[in-house]
C-alpha cells in the first residue's frame, strides 16, 4: 500500500468513535488506494519512464514531460534552441559555404562569387566552380561556369595576307589557324640570306639594302654601288673612251695620241725633230709642238724650237 494510503487509514481510524463509521472509513480508505494505483489518470511520481503531455492531468511535475505540473494539470513541453553555436549544426563548411547559428537557428551563408577556393572560384552560391566571369579565364570566355577555348575558325583577321622576314628572305601567304586551334599563325616561308651585291635588294637580310656591297673589280677604276647600282670613277689619268664598263677606264691619256688629255683628242702626226721624222705624241695628257699648227683645234704651241718641240695647251 502506498505510504500516503497508510497515513491516511490511520488518521480516519483513530478518529472514528462507532463501529459502522470505522467500517466505513476502512473500506473508503482501501477503496481510494486500490483505484490510484489502478485506475487513476494521473501515472506515479515515481516512474519517470512515462510521463504525459500538455493538458495531462497531474498531482506534480514529474509526472510531465514538460516537467511542471500547474493546477493539476501538465504544462506544453517547450522546444529549446537547435543550436548555440555554428559548429553544432549539422553538416561541414565548405570552402564558399559556412554553417552559422544564429538566434538559436542553424543556417549558413555563401562565400562571395569570386573568391578563390581548391578548383576555381566560388559561385556565390555555395559551389566551387571553374569560373563566373571571362577574365577569371585565359581565353576570356566563361560560359556556365566552364572557361571556354575560343575557335579560331570564328576570328575575323584569319585570311589576312601576312609575311614573315626581310629583304630577300621575306615570304608572303595569309593568316591560318595555329596548332593549339585558338590563335593565328602566317603560313608563309621565309627565305635564305645570301651575300649582299649592288642590286637595289637587300640581299643578306639585315634589314638594310645594298650595305656593305661591293662592286666587281675593273681596269683602272674603283666602283662604288649608288642607288642599286655601279658607278665607276676612273684613276687619275685613265678615261672609259670606248664606254664598256667591262675593260673599265682603258685609256691612258697621259700618252695615248688619240685621246691625249680626253677623249677623242687627237694629236697631230706629221713633224720633223733634229733631222729624224717624229710622230707628234702626247706627254703627260698634252699634244707635243713646234708650231700651234701642230696642235689641237683652240690650242696654242709653247715653248717650242727648231730642235726642241714644246707642248699644246
Amino acid at each position: 500500500m502506498d505510504t500516503n494510503h497508510f497515513d491516511n487509514l490511520t488518521r480516519a481510524l483513530a478518529t472514528t468513535r462507532t463501529r459502522r463509521g470505522f467500517l466505513g472509513t476502512l473500506a473508503a480508505t482501501v477503496a481510494a488506494a486500490f483505484t490510484g494505483a489502478h485506475g487513476s489518470t494521473a501515472p506515479k511520481a515515481d516512474k519517470p519512464s512515462k510521463c504525459y503531455g500538455g493538458g495531462s492531468k497531474c498531482t506534480n511535475g514529474k509526472q510531465c514531460c514538460s516537467g511542471t505540473c500547474t493546477n493539476r494539470q501538465c504544462t506544453a513541453e517547450t522546444t529549446g534552441p537547435d543550436c548555440l553555436e555554428a559548429t553544432a549544426c549539422p553538416g561541414e563548411d565548405t570552402p564558399c559555404e559556412n554553417r552559422i547559428c544564429v538566434g538559436g537557428e542553424c543556417g549558413s551563408t555563401f562565400v562571395e562569387a569570386g573568391a578563390s577556393c581548391p578548383t576555381g572560384v566560388c559561385n556565390g552560391n555555395g559551389a566551387c566552380v571553374e569560373c563566373v566571369t571571362g577574365p577569371q579565364c585565359t581565353s576570356g570566355i566563361c560560359s556556365n561556369n566552364v572557361c571556354e577555348s575560343p575557335s579560331c575558325t570564328a576570328n575575323p583577321d584569319i585570311g589576312t595576307p601576312c609575311s614573315v622576314g626581310v629583304g630577300a628572305c621575306m615570304g608572303t601567304g595569309v593568316l591560318v589557324c595555329a596548332s593549339d586551334g585558338v590563335s593565328l599563325v602566317c603560313n608563309a616561308v621565309e627565305g635564305s640570306p645570301s651575300v649582299e651585291t649592288c642590286n637595289g635588294i637587300d640581299d643578306d637580310c639585315d634589314g638594310v639594302v645594298d650595305a656593305g656591297a661591293i662592286c666587281p673589280s675593273v681596269d683602272n677604276a674603283v666602283g662604288t654601288c649608288e642607288g642599286g647600282a655601279c658607278a665607276y670613277t676612273c684613276n687619275e689619268g685613265f678615261a672609259d673612251c670606248n664606254a664598256n664598263l667591262a675593260d673599265g677606264c682603258e685609256t691612258d691619256m697621259f700618252f695615248d695620241s688619240e685621246n691625249c688629255g680626253g677623249c677623242g683628242v687627237v694629236c697631230p702626226i706629221a713633224g720633223t725633230f733634229v733631222g729624224n721624222a717624229l710622230d707628234f705624241v702626247c706627254i703627260e695628257g698634252n699634244c707635243v709642238c713646234f708650231s700651234s699648227s701642230d696642235c689641237p683645234t683652240g690650242q696654242e704651241c709653247t715653248n717650242a724650237s727648231f730642235t726642241n718641240p714644246g707642248i699644246c695647251l
